[in-house]
């Protein structure tokens, strides 16, 4: 007579071979898990840059007169704007600032690099831009901005802005 059932040899197969598919599920539910987590984190880093970015551009592009640019060196621009508002962009540990008549608010945290580039009107690269009370000679401004999420996500980012009052 025979008896019907499993051998132990048999369950323990059967559980080691259960258990290599189970870990092998968890697996790529953990990459998924991990590629949508780095996902969301650059999402979230080029929505901030880009907001940030086109904030700025559009405030430079505002400039009120020749006059009106206060300071231009490679890591702070500051502007008066067609509303004689005093606006100023830098970089303060790793936080983009945006200083509105002595008011600082964070345009975008993570930030490891800020730096503005001046062109004159023949597109040459000005070292040392004539700033206010004189007449400027900057007619063109590159941003240049680098974020970070972590060590692994950087974005770099650049816009080239041609001031409207600056012709």
């Amino acid at each position: 007579m025979k008896k019907k059932g499993f051998t132990i040899i048999e369950l323990v197969i059967t559980i080691t071979v259960l258990a290599a598919m189970g870990w092998m599920g968890v697996s790529a539910m953990l990459s998924g898990i991990d590629a949508w987590s780095n996902f969301i984190q650059r999402k979230e880093l080029v929505l901030q840059g880009k907001m940030s970015l086109n904030r700025m551009t559009r405030e430079i592009r505002m400039i009120k007169d020749l006059t009106s640019v206060i300071t231009a060196d490679s890591a702070v621009f500051e502007l008066i704007d067609v509303n004689n508002v005093n606006i100023t962009y830098s970089l303060n540990s790793g936080a983009l600032e945006r200083t509105e008549d002595a008011v600082t608010n964070t345009l975008a945290t993570g930030a490891s690099s800020l730096s503005f580039t001046y062109y004159d009107a023949d597109n040459s690269i000005i070292i040392s831009p004539v700033v206010a009370p004189s007449e400027t000679d900057i007619r063109r401004v590159r941003i240049n901005m680098s974020l970070a999420k972590n060590l692994d996500i950087v974005l770099n980012l650049r816009s080239d802005v041609k001031p409207r009052n600056l012709e």
